[in-house]
Order: structure tokens, then C-alpha cells, then sequence
């Protein structure tokens, strides 16, 4: 915030700023509201004195002094940072959120002092304040966090008969947004997102695999494309996990070993 005064007359002048609780607060918490207003989720933030975020700028014993430099005759101007902080760990739908300090006793206001010697303790000053406002602003963007764990088919002797095996991709998205996981083809030749193929580690056999959405392996989870489907789903603020169904085919095996293929989850939202 930039101070500038005039018409001093004493030597030095003081100036004490005091923030109110802002248009939007509960107890000591600030806040702004969201896309939903006063009915839906907020984001809480606060504003401090000091980069280390650990003065809150307030009232009365959290107001804060700020002596002003006379640089001319009567006269002088100085710029005073205030810093403003976003807890972390908050998980808010996406959208723009906004909070002031209003013009009147829950917004800023300061009283200036003029003085000789020692500068007065503002909590002793007594003279009426002068109001000011401000805004409060913050754009929150939707983030999805994604991890997978490894589909293993174990170790067999022949593919005579099929093997089943299940894997997960936990997906965590803001309330609200939705989302949905395509599976690409993965590295093995001539593989699709309808048919997958592990290839053997130091050679170039494959066997075929497929990946399902659901349980009874009747829906092909791929990119939408060549007869599969992608899943779909709707942040919730948690962890939200996705079993992947995996079918190692009856074929013949070529040559032993160990075979694997590595397929990219990708999460559109």
C-alpha cells in the first residue's frame, strides 16, 4: 500500500493501519467465496504483516505502525507490502473466488499521528479513523492428481487357458469435476487399444492381452476408438479408484521368459 501525507506540521508523523475482519469471515478466518456464493465452498486465506506469514494484520493489538519518511517540507510517502497467503490442503471446485475490505469498520482503516520524539504506541491513539478498501481475488483452476499400480499375470508354464489379473488407477479430482481415463495401446508391434501385446524383454515374441472395465471383461477399456470405451467420473475431493481387468489370452508361447509392456493412463478434465 502506498502512504502519502501532507500538511505536517510536528517533526514525524505515524501512521496506523488496522484491517477488519473483511466482508467475508467466520471467527478469525477470512475467506472468499466461489462459483456456489455463500452456499457453497469457500476458500480461506488471511493477510499478515510480514512475508513469513506469521503476524496476522488485524485490529487493535494486531494494527500495524508505519512511520512515514518527510521527504519535503510538510510532506512524505512510503510503500508499505502486505502479504496474503491461501492455506494449503484446500480442495475447492474450480472457478473465480473473491472477498474485499469494504469501506467502513470491517474494511481498513488508519489514523495518523503527527509527533515529536518517540513515536506514540498506536494502541494508545484515540482520534476517529479514516476508512479505505481493497479486494480479494483468487482464480482456482481444476488439477487431478493420478497414480497406477502394476497389472502382473505371474508366472505360468503355457497359455492352454486365459489368465485373469486386476490392477488400479486411483484418481483424485475437486468436488465436482468431471473426468475421463483413456488407455493408449501401450510399446508392443502391432498392438491396438482393443488388443495389447507384451513383448518379451531381449527379444521380439509378443503375447496378446486385453484391458476391461468391468469385472465380467465385456467392456474393452481403450481411447474410445476400434470398439473400446474410456471411463468416466466426477471429482469428489478423494481418492477414487478404478479397477482395471486384465485377460492374458490362450496362445501359444513362443519363447519363454519374462514379456511386459508399459500403457499410458491419460485423464482429460
Amino acid at each position: 500500500m502506498n502512504i502519502t501525507c501532507s500538511n505536517v506540521v510536528l517533526p514525524s508523523i505515524r501512521v496506523c493501519v488496522s484491517l477488519g475482519s473483511s466482508l467475508y469471515f467466520s471467527g478469525q478466518q477470512r475467506y472468499m467465496i466461489g462459483p456456489s456464493g455463500t452456499a457453497g465452498p469457500v476458500l480461506n486465506y488471511n493477510v499478515y504483516a510480514d512475508s513469513n506469514h506469521t503476524q496476522i494484520w488485524g485490529e487493535a493489538q494486531y494494527q500495524v505502525a508505519i512511520d512515514v519518511p518527510l521527504l519535503w517540507p510538510g510532506g512524505g510517502q512510503v510503500q508499505r507490502s502486505y502479504y496474503s497467503k491461501v492455506p494449503p490442503g484446500q480442495s475447492v471446485p474450480p472457478g473465480y473466488y473473491w472477498s474485499k475490505f469494504p469501506y467502513d469498520a470491517s474494511g481498513g482503516s488508519y489514523r495518523a499521528i503527527e509527533h515529536n520524539g518517540a513515536a506514540p504506541d498506536c494502541m494508545t491513539v484515540t482520534t476517529a479513523p479514516n476508512y479505505f478498501e481493497f479486494g480479494v481475488t483468487a482464480t482456482a483452476t481444476a488439477q487431478c492428481v493420478v497414480s497406477a499400480t502394476s497389472l502382473s499375470f505371474g508366472t505360468t508354464g503355457n497359455l492352454a487357458s486365459a489368465l485373469n489379473a486386476s490392477s488400479g488407477i486411483s484418481i483424485t479430482c475437486p468436488q465436482s469435476v468431471p473426468y475421463n481415463v483413456s488407455l493408449n495401446a501401450g510399446q508392443g508391434s502391432g498392438a491396438s487399444v482393443a488388443e495389447r501385446r507384451l513383448t518379451r524383454v531381449s527379444g521380439t515374441e509378443t503375447l496378446a492381452y486385453r484391458l476391461y472395465s468391468d469385472s465380467s471383461r465385456s467392456t474393452l477399456w481403450g481411447d474410445g476408438s476400434a470398439g473400446t470405451s474410456k471411463v468416466n467420473g466426477t471429482g469428489t475431493n478423494g481418492v477414487q479408484t478404478h479397477t482395471v481387468y486384465g485377460t492374458l489370452l490362450a496362445q501359444p508361447v513362443a519363447a519363454a521368459g519374462d514379456y511386459r509392456d508399459m500403457v499410458t493412463v491419460t485423464v482429460t478434465y
